[in-house]
């Protein structure tokens, strides 16, 4: 009868703690329009301005540098000229 106890406790133990790690986790999570939607609310018009200080601000200091400036200039002209994104008229020269 002892080992049946033994084993009902371990299984009950077990069962509570992914309860627990359960309930963490879902305390813990981000709320999408709390956190993401206010971000890019935000940093939207400032992305579109193409401007490579803006990416550089937003980007970790790792990914950022990780990018040689060659290719930066490149994407960023490409974007820049794109004929889909018209905002960048009103801007003026990229150069």
């Amino acid at each position: 009868m002892k080992f049946f106890k033994y084993i009902g406790f371990g299984l009950l133990s077990i069962f509570l703690f992914f309860i627990g790690i359960a309930v963490i986790n879902t305390a813990n999570q981000a709320k999408p329009s709390e956190t993401f939607i206010p971000f890019i609310e935000q940093n939207m018009p400032e992305i579109a301005k193409w401007d490579k200080a803006v990416f550089e601000r937003l980007m970790s200091e790792d990914a950022f540098k990780s990018i040689p400036p060659e290719q930066w200039e490149l994407y960023l002209w490409k974007q820049y000229r794109h004929p889909l994104l018209s905002i960048h008229h009103s801007y003026g020269s990229f150069d």
